[in-house]
């Protein structure tokens, strides 16, 4: 432009020149526009790479290991029989906008600046697809994140095949690469088919989309206390048992299980590469109540109940057994077991908002369990349990909070328990005496 500008205002050159520099400025690789876009691009590319190593290394017991290198050193690695990487290959191994660029400069043809190169994130397809197997395979990492596993778990960086921009996993088994691997499915949610007494039959669904066999399944299974229920498993403090199928087949016959007790239950599938995600938990699951004290039930009942003996659990027994002979306590015959301990109340409410708890099916009936845990509790100098037992029954909406209604009705209904009634005037100031010290937006938090 310096050497046309001065030709063209002394007549020694057309403008037409001058115009031919815009257009070829234009077209070049060093526009400014496509400089920027490219820039803003890689500057994207990088932000959303960073999320998704912050994803990968998040949760340390998963053990990823990111590289930037060649597999050669860990696929050495003769601890592991199996190496699961996720291979990100969005990098080409020549960037069009540099080649363009560098041909440019060096005034050869085959600039790529007519192509339209559709950065890979900004594909929705392709971008499902990498948020897809990124999240399995994290949690596929998690699930076999114990000593014993014999798989490893590896991120790295390679060149696109045949310009196909992906998240690639690829299963090293003994060094040898398999691009065709699936991660195991997530099964479905186990089911009750049949339940007695003493066991439960399960049944579960499993698309079974991954590409290894499946060997067998695994079920864990655990007790549901009456205070505990929708307590998610990681702040439960109850131990899972674990059982096993012994083939491939859907399906569970558990026995051995104490009458009349919830419990949770999930299954996850096992292969020869590892374990799947575990399923979903079951919705509560009952054995039969059958009136029949065992052992498990005594055991169950002693470890629920702290300072609860076995004397006293043949005695609710007794009582059980004459009341409800047929292993069902209905609302009406709790209310008269309920009213025995507080002869001098009424317990009329307070009795029919218990039941209601404790009802962990919502059949209308306790069963013995159910019976021992309600009575027990009102009857026990445990007052953390007592008061969180009371915080269950008032909790009408089962949002973890009691507003300024339930507590009135709390106060209220647990005067007329002691005999000792309180009017609605009385209980209210009670009630603003109580949130003045808890909490200024009238909830009291579990």
């Amino acid at each position: 432009m310096i050497s046309i500008l001065p030709t063209v205002r002394g007549g020694g050159s057309e403008e037409s020149a001058l115009l031919t520099l815009f257009k070829k400025v234009d077209i070049s690789p060093f526009n400014k526009r496509k400089l920027t876009s490219w820039v803003e691009d890689k500057e994207k590319e990088v932000s959303l790479m960073e999320q998704f190593i912050s994803a990968l290394t998040k949760n340390s017991k998963a053990n990823i290991t990111v590289k930037s290198s060649s597999l050669n050193d860990t696929i050495g690695d003769l601890s592991y029989e199996y190496i699961l990487c996720l291979s990100f290959r969005f990098t080409d191994e020549q960037d069009p906008q540099l080649e363009d660029m560098l041909n440019y400069l060096q005034g050869t043809d085959g600039l790529n600046s007519g192509k339209t190169n559709l950065a890979w994130f900004k594909n929705s397809s392709v971008l499902n697809k990498t948020r897809t197997s990124l999240r399995q395979f994290i949690e596929f990492a998690e699930s076999n994140a114990n000593k014993s596993s014999n798989i490893k778990f590896v991120v790295n960086e390679e060149y696109p095949t045949d310009s196909v921009k992906q998240a690639l996993l690829v299963l090293y088994e003994n060094g040898v690469p398999n691009e065709s691997f699936v991660i195991p499915s997530k099964p479905n949610a186990p089911r009750k088919t049949n339940a007695t007494d003493d066991s439960i039959t399960l049944a579960w669904d499993d698309a079974q989309i991954g590409s290894e066999e499946i060997k067998y399944y695994k079920i864990m299974y655990r007790y549901v206390s009456a205070e505990k229920q929708g307590v998610t498993d990681e702040n439960s403090s109850e131990a899972w048992t674990a059982v096993a199928t012994d083939d491939a087949k859907k399906e569970k016959h558990i026995s051995n299980l104490p009458a009349g007790v919830p419990f949770l239950f999930k299954v996850r599938s096992v292969t020869e590469t590892g374990v799947s995600v575990f399923s979903e938990n079951s919705q509560i699951i009952l054995t039969l109540g059958t009136v029949k004290l065992t052992s498990k039930t005594i055991e169950l009942l002693m470890h629920e109940i702290d300072g609860l003996e076995e004397q006293e659990i043949k005695e609710y027994y007794a009582t059980f057994c004459e009341l409800c002979p047929d292993g069902k306590m209905t609302k009406d015959i709790f209310k008269k077991a309920f009213q025995a301990v507080y002869p001098g109340g009424n317990t009329d409410k307070y009795s029919q908002y218990a039941f209601d708890i404790m009802d962990n099916n919502k059949d209308g009936t306790l069963n013995f369990v159910e019976y021992v845990i309600a009575m027990h509790m009102h009857n026990s100098d445990d007052l953390e349990k007592s008061l969180s037992l009371a915080f269950d029954i008032f909790d009408y909406n089962k949002n973890g909070n009691l507003d300024e209604k339930e507590l009135i009705r709390m106060i209220t209904t647990t005067g007329e328990l002691i005999n000792k009634p309180c009017d609605q005037k009385i209980a209210k100031r009670y009630a603003q005496e109580i949130f003045d010290v808890c909490d200024p937006d009238f909830t009291i938090m579990s």
